[in-house]
């Protein structure tokens, strides 16, 4: 918090309320992929922090080693993906370290992702 707190000190117009009303917002859900009651319980929060929302958007940043990428979409596709809004997956480095391995990548995610749903954040590429 002292970090953040620093550099919002900075900012022009900055009140210490926004730090406050920023963490309020902040949710830690201990998740384990390849255990669905897990990923059950991330879609139940989700839905509750949503309520009273018309439509549920989500976005999942997974910042994971390649060979999990698959299996943890499967998840939540399965299990925690919204049905009122859309759903959106950011894949974080690495995606794969050349073009035959960023392909294969692309193809695992793409038995359950559409290329709209996907975004990737690479560093080797």
């Amino acid at each position: 918090e002292k970090r953040l707190r620093g550099c919002l000190e900075k900012q022009k117009g900055w009140v210490a309320e926004d730090l406050e009303s920023f963490k309020t917002r902040l949710h830690y859900i201990q998740l384990q992929l390849d255990q669905p009651d897990t990923v059950v319980a991330l879609d139940r929060h989700l839905q509750a922090l949503a309520e009273e929302r018309p439509k549920q958007h989500r976005v999942f940043y997974l910042a994971l080693p390649p060979f999990l990428f698959a299996k943890a979409v499967e998840n939540l596709r399965e299990r925690c993906w919204s049905k009122s809004g859309w759903n959106r997956v950011i894949v974080e480095k690495p995606f794969g370290k050349n073009g035959t391995q960023a392909a294969e990548l692309t193809d695992s995610l793409k038995k359950y992702l559409d290329e709209k749903e996907i975004f990737r954040m690479d560093h080797y590429l």
